[in-house]
């Protein structure tokens, strides 16, 4: 099957769907890399208490927010023997997702779509699309909202 699976995750439970079939596709020895990107720390903020919070301290609060969910999503996959390592990224997500593939060696790339479409589509985007037209792994999505539907699978 597939040895090194990166699967980007952005916190939601439709991300989350795909790691059931993630499960299904990895055996041990495979390593299955989790990934969340998030939006660049550009500025300091001011908190309500009205101390300064400065960027290093917000993005190490992120980083360690999203390494412990990171650790919780990956609990099913370690506990059936899989390696999961996990990666915090602060970027752009699709460049971040591209570039972790590369720097993993991964041979399979997989993620949940959030089936947006229209206008919502246009406003957001679709990482997921723009992973699978630019990556030079194969990818894996799952259609989430009909997955949960009818178990339907897309891959490209």
């Amino acid at each position: 099957m597939y040895s090194k699976i990166l699967v980007p995750l952005d916190g939601s439970e439709t991300a989350e769907t795909v790691i059931k079939f993630v499960e299904e596709l990895s055996t041990p020895p495979a390593e299955v890399v989790l990934l969340r990107v998030a939006a660049p720390v550009e500025h300091d903020v001011l908190a309500e208490t009205g101390r300064l919070i400065p960027v290093w301290e917000q993005r190490v609060s992120l980083e360690t927010h999203f390494s412990h969910y990171l650790r919780r999503t990956g609990a099913s996959l370690r506990h059936r023997g899989i390696k999961v390592t996990t990666e915090v990224r602060f970027g752009k997500p699709v460049k971040e997702i591209l570039e972790s593939a590369a720097t993993h060696g991964v041979d399979l790339v997989a993620m949940a779509s959030h089936g947006r479409k229209g206008l919502d589509r246009l406003i957001h985007g679709s990482v997921s699309s723009a992973v699978l037209k630019e990556s030079s792994v194969p990818v894996l999505v799952l259609n989430a909202t009909k997955s949960a539907e009818v178990g339907k699978v897309v891959a490209a």
